[in-house]
C-alpha cells in the first residue's frame, strides 16, 4: 500500500487546525508523527524543508540544517553551494569563500562554484582573485553574460575600464537584462572621455524598467546623475518596496531627501533604518548626527557623534563628526574647540583627506572666522607643499 505524501498530511492537520476541528487536527498529528517514525526523510526531502526556510528568511535555521546535512553528505556540491549561499545573505563572506572552495575541489568543471566565490572576492575587495574566478567561470559558461557583467566589475577595479567596457558590451551582447549594465558602461565611457557614447548608453538606461531591487537602485543612481531627484527618490523608494531591507536603497534615499530635496526629517528615518539593520555603521550614524545638527537638535546630534567615534575613530569618522560639533557651535560656544580638537586629529591621521573638504564643507561654516580654524587650514596648505 502506498504511503500517503507527508506534505500533504501536514496539509490536512493544518486545514483542520485552522477551521477549529482540533480532534481532525490531532488525529492527522497523530499519523504524521506514526509515519516519520517509521521513515527517515530522504535528502530530497530535508533539501525542501531547507528552501522553505529559505522562502520564509529562517537563515539560522537554515545553517543549522545545512550543517547536519554537510556532516552526512560531505561530498553533495548542492549542499556547500546552498550553504554558500546562506552564508553570503548573512554577511558572512569568509564561510561563504570556503563553501563555495569545498564546490571547487568537489567539481572543478562546475561553473557556479566560480561564480559565486569571485562574487564573494568582489565584496572583500580581492579583485584579482574576484576576475581570476569569473575568469574560470566565463570558459565553462562562454554564453552566461552575467559571468561578462561581474568581471567587468573586476576589471574597472583593477584600473582597467577598457576592459571592464569590453566586458560590459559582451554582456549586453549575449542578452544581459540587467539594467545596471548600461549604467556601468555609462560610468566607465565618461571616465575615459567617451562623452557622447556615455550619454546614448545613459539615456538607453533610464529608459528601462528594473525588475529587482537593486535594478531600481541603479536606475535612482542615474537620476541622480542627470539631475532628477525626483526621479530618483521614486525608484529608491520602489526598491526599498521590493526589499525592506535594502541598505542601498536607505542609503540613497537619505542622501537624495538630505542633500537634493532639503527633507533633513525624512533623511533621518531612512538612516534610523540603516542604524537598526547595521548597529555598527558608523558612517550612518555619524551622519545623522550631522543631519541632527543641522536641525539644532544639539543633545540627539552630540550622541550620534560619540557613539560613532566610540566605535571607529578614523579620520573619515572624526572629520564628520567635527561637523557636527561645528553645527552645534551656533548655539554653545565651546563646542567649536571640540570640533577644531576632532579636525586636528583627523589631520593627524589623513591630513590630505581633511584639507581636501575642510575649506568647503557647509557643516564646518560655523568656525570661518575662528582663528585656530584659520590657523589648521594654513599649516595644513604647507605640509601640502
Amino acid at each position: 500500500q502506498a504511503t500517503t505524501p507527508r506534505a500533504f498530511i501536514q496539509l490536512q492537520s493544518d486545514i483542520y487546525r485552522q477551521t477549529g476541528d482540533k480532534d481532525r487536527a490531532d488525529q492527522f498529528a497523530r499519523q504524521l508523527a506514526e509515519q516519520e517514525g517509521n521513515t527517515k526523510p530522504g535528502l530530497e526531502d530535508r533539501l525542501m524543508e531547507v528552501a522553505e526556510l529559505i522562502r520564509t528568511g529562517d537563515e539560522t535555521s537554515v545553517i543549522g540544517k545545512l550543517n547536519d546535512l554537510v556532516a552526512a553528505n560531505p561530498a553533495d556540491y548542492r549542499i556547500w553551494l546552498i550553504k554558500g549561499n546562506s552564508h553570503l545573505r548573512l554577511g558572512e563572506l569568509e564561510k561563504a569563500e570556503e563553501c563555495y572552495g569545498m564546490c571547487i575541489n568537489l567539481d572543478d568543471q562546475a561553473a557556479w562554484g566560480y561564480f559565486q566565490r569571485g562574487f564573494v572576492f568582489l565584496e572583500q575587495h580581492k579583485f584579482a582573485e574576484a576576475k581570476a574566478d569569473f575568469d574560470r567561470h566565463i570558459k565553462l559558461e562562454p554564453d552566461d553574460p552575467t559571468g561578462f557583467l561581474n568581471r567587468a566589475l573586476a576589471n574597472w577595479e583593477l584600473r582597467n575600464p577598457e576592459a571592464a567596457i569590453t566586458d560590459l558590451t559582451t554582456a549586453i551582447a549575449k542578452g544581459c537584462s540587467e539594467p545596471r549594465v548600461w549604467q556601468l558602461r555609462y560610468k566607465h565611457r565618461m571616465a575615459i572621455g567617451q562623452a557622447e557614447l556615455a550619454k546614448a548608453d545613459l539615456q538607453h538606461f533610464l529608459k528601462l524598467e528594473p525588475t529587482d531591487s537593486t535594478g531600481w537602485v541603479v536606475r535612482g543612481l542615474g537620476q541622480v546623475a542627470v539631475d532628477k531627484p525626483e526621479q530618483a527618490l521614486a525608484d529608491f523608494q520602489s526598491a526599498l518596496k521590493l526589499n525592506p531591507h535594502s541598505y542601498d536603497a536607505l542609503q540613497n534615499i537619505a542622501t537624495v531627501q538630505g542633500e537634493y530635496l532639503d527633507n533633513t526629517s525624512a533623511a533621518i528615518d531612512a538612516l534610523s533604518q540603516i542604524i537598526e539593520l547595521k548597529p555598527g555603521d558608523t558612517v550612518a550614524l555619524v551622519t545623522r548626527g550631522v543631519l541632527f545638527g543641522r536641525m539644532g537638535e544639539r543633545e540627539k546630534a552630540h550622541a550620534d557623534g560619540i557613539s560613532a567615534l566610540k566605535k571607529q575613530a578614523d579620520a573619515d569618522i572624526l572629520f564628520r563628526a567635527a561637523g557636527i560639533f561645528a553645527l552645534t557651535s551656533n548655539e554653545v560656544k565651546a563646542d567649536a574647540d571640540r570640533a577644531i580638537g576632532l579636525l586636528r586629529k583627523a589631520s593627524f591621521l589623513d591630513p590630505q583627506r581633511v584639507l581636501t573638504d575642510i575649506s568647503d564643507d557647509p557643516d564646518l561654516a560655523p568656525l570661518r572666522e575662528n582663528k585656530q580654524f584659520l590657523s589648521l587650514i594654513e599649516q595644513l596648505k604647507s605640509l601640502s607643499k
